[in-house]
């Protein structure tokens, strides 16, 4: 009824872009499949489908391999087109037979091999190049059912991966200078104010123990009665900065000692993830060694209303700003209120 489903020579050629042009031209019968017109239907269809498709595709024909690729492809192949087009995939691809020819004994098989983020080493433009790729390979069937070649879909993902690579790099060198940071630095997710990162110098303040992936309290629970879990709770609700200066904090740096007292500056800047699910607060500062200021304030100073301050800070933005030494803490004391100072500041 339909007569000889062959196409004619070139018909399946048509629409196929630069590479139809080079295919007609091609002298097909100096490689092992012979003159195009004596090419069965498989052989044919299979190549009109790959010629239309935007994805880089090669067609591997026979058992040498013979290359016949789409426009899409020459991108790929840079400076080794035309030269790939007819030739053996052993011999085009010389610096990467051994894993092509894996490849031609899987698929003319029957099998199909997938890869991610291959990296090869390949001659493109004359000097070995890392290249990374999507590789996918499946048998093309051909009129004896058995398959009479291999098609490869290539799709190059090195740009990708240098990019993640250089962004990975730049993370890590942040991350170095932020443990080397001489002042302690923490940054804290969510509304619990959970540990995410902290640095070398803020456990010299704490003390070795585990901060962490867990929660301010849980890590640090002598704060429970200091108030500045309350002090990060505003932080975190309103996102305005805070700066304290020489507040005093008890911390339990030995669980069999009592807890110490050490006075720190430090500042809360606003989030610069606000906005963002899961944003939280950073905490950057420094511990103060003598508390003199706080030690020689008078009873009546210590005694004073405690409110916090404004000032404006370098980056031009209105902070809250505590100074005890300023006349409203008095965490100095012994026997005082440890948390009433950074209460009365937070507002509670």
């Amino acid at each position: 009824m339909h007569g000889n489903l062959r196409t004619a020579p070139a018909d399946f050629l048509a629409g196929g872009g630069e590479m139809s042009a080079l295919m007609q031209t091609f002298d097909w019968g100096g490689t092992s499949i012979g003159p195009m017109d004596l090419w069965p239907q498989s052989l044919r269809t299979t190549i009109s489908i790959m010629l239309r498709s935007p994805i880089p595709m090669v067609l591997l024909w026979g058992a040498d391999g013979i290359m016949i690729y789409n426009d899409a492809y020459t991108v790929f192949a840079g400076g080794r087109h035309p030269r790939l087009l007819g030739s053996k995939v052993l011999e085009g691809w010389a610096e990467v037979a051994d894993f092509n020819a894996n490849v031609m004994r899987v698929g003319m098989a029957g099998g199909t091999l997938s890869y991610r983020d291959q990296e090869l080493t390949l001659h493109r433009h004359g000097a070995p190049e890392q290249v990374w790729m999507n590789l996918d390979y499946s048998p093309v069937i051909d009129e004896t059912g058995k398959p009479g070649g291999v098609l490869a879909i290539v799709v190059e993902t090195t740009e990708r991966i240098l990019a993640e690579r250089r962004i990975a790099a730049e993370k890590d060198r942040l991350r170095e200078l932020f443990h080397q940071a001489p002042g302690f630095m923490v940054i804290y997710s969510g509304p619990d104010h959970v540990f995410e990162l902290v640095n070398e110098a803020y456990y010299q303040l704490v003390g070795r123990r585990e901060v962490v992936g867990r929660p301010l309290l849980e890590a640090l629970p002598e704060l429970a009665e200091q108030g500045y879990d309350t002090l990060l709770d505003e932080v975190y609700r309103t996102r305005q900065p805070f700066v304290g200066r020489s507040l005093p904090v008890y911390l339990l740096r030995d669980p069999s000692k009592e807890p110490e007292q050490r006075f720190v500056d430090f500042c809360l800047p606003a989030d610069l993830r606000q906005g963002r699910a899961g944003h939280g607060s950073v905490c950057r500062g420094q511990r103060r060694h003598r508390a003199g200021s706080l030690r020689g304030a008078s009873a009546a100073s210590a005694q004073r209303a405690q409110s916090p301050r404004q000032e404006h800070a370098d980056d031009g933005a209105v902070h809250r700003v505590a100074d005890p030494a300023n006349g409203g803490f008095d965490g100095g004391r012994a026997g005082g209120d440890r948390g009433a100072s950074v209460r009365a500041l937070a507002g509670a």
